[in-house]
């Protein structure tokens, strides 16, 4: 893992903003509408079968342009797989590249440690502080899938629900690479915010993020999108 301060804006380097998660075939319940007195249902087998999403926001050393990256296995994350994402990760974005994320088990595995220092000649790794204000951006992407495209939601089985989370994200990604009234201004504000944050303290460190860029992204959030 590359070690020192170097300026994100001096190196021109690609920030991504790498986060997990897991989707059940157990529905979402979310509040929704319905004939009065005829309160609504969720008939649903408990298989409680998990799919496991690992997510990356990047955005260009002005703090524009976001791109979204997504991989869907079967079980849980592991090394293996962070490791595999990375590589994945690697052949669609070129030059330096800065990586965000939170202290993941698989994330600071030896395994990946060692990993990360074949990589240091084009990563560099920047981690969450363990009391930071805000989540991850990519925390408020698996909280709309939540709360829109699996909202109340029965898939079948983990097909069903991967092709579901993947309309999600074919959705999310046409809202970043477009003007829209509501998502893009406030996220892209929020990922703007974390930038700056990165540039004035060094990659090695994240103190805060501004709360009006939060405050507007959470209320777009709230809002559905």
């Amino acid at each position: 893992m590359a070690q020192g301060k170097k300026n994100a804006r001096r190196k021109r380097a690609t920030i991504v903003f790498l986060g997990e998660s897991g989707f059940s075939t157990t529905p979402s319940v979310r509040r929704t509408w319905a004939p009065r007195g005829k309160t609504p249902s969720l008939p649903h087998r408990f298989n409680w079968k998990r799919l496991s999403a690992t997510g990356a926001l990047a955005t260009n050393h002005k703090g524009e342009n976001v791109r979204l990256f997504l991989s869907l296995t079967p079980g849980s994350i592991n090394s293996d797989r962070v490791q595999e994402f990375m590589r994945s990760l690697r052949r669609h974005i070129r030059g330096q590249v800065i990586i965000v994320w939170d202290g993941l088990p698989s994330h600071r595995s030896r395994s990946t440690t060692e990993f990360l220092s074949r990589q240091a000649h084009w990563l560099t790794v920047v981690r969450f502080p363990p009391q930071a204000p805000e989540p991850s951006p990519v925390e408020y992407l698996w909280g709309n899938a939540r709360a829109t495209y699996l909202a109340n939601y029965l898939p079948d089985d983990r097909g069903e629900l991967s092709a579901q989370v993947k309309r999600h994200a074919r959705h999310v990604s046409k809202k970043t690479s477009r003007s829209s009234p509501c998502f893009p201004q406030a996220f892209r504000a929020f990922l703007s915010s974390c930038y700056h944050c990165i540039i004035r303290d060094s990659i090695r460190r994240i103190s805060s993020y501004p709360s009006e860029a939060s405050r507007r992204l959470r209320q777009s959030h709230q809002k559905g999108l």
